[in-house]
């Protein structure tokens, strides 16, 4: 990218000075010593009589455009592999690959009916044996 801006640059320098050169050439009186022929010589009139026609165009403005494809990869500079602590169905996902996501976000609900089961039954057996905790400490005193 920065080579061929240089070389942009650099051409239109040349371009710029050629025009100048051009310009200044042009519109600078002859000061050689010889006079110039008021009759043009005969080898004069043979070489303008062989002019080719040469196609012209009218200068026109307009933005350059200049495409570059190349192969490459894209790759974020950080990313998270994710895996369920629990095994279950998603529910919902409200996130999706490419999303740029803030620290504590909620990504996706996972529903697990096999852990609700097991907490139920966790739940149950904390309530029996609260029961008989109460049960045991009221014959102990």
């Amino acid at each position: 990218m920065r080579q061929s801006r240089l070389v942009m640059v650099m051409l239109a320098f040349a371009i710029l000075l050629g025009a100048f050169a051009f310009v200044m050439l042009r519109d600078e009186p002859q000061a050689s010593s010889k006079p110039k022929p008021a009759t043009p010589s005969p080898e004069a009139a043979s070489s303008s009589s062989a002019a080719l026609p040469v196609q012209t165009l009218p200068v026109q403005r307009r933005d350059l455009a200049r495409t570059l494809t190349l192969p490459g990869n894209v790759s974020p500079w950080l990313q998270a592999t994710l895996y369920a602590k629990v095994p279950g169905y998603l529910k919902s996902m409200n996130a999706d690959k490419g999303d740029v996501v803030k620290k504590g976000q909620l990504l996706a609900v996972l529903d697990a009916p096999e852990v609700e089961q097991l907490f139920q039954q966790a739940d149950a057996d904390y309530q029996i044996k609260q029961v008989t905790f109460e049960r045991l400490r009221n014959v102990w005193r």
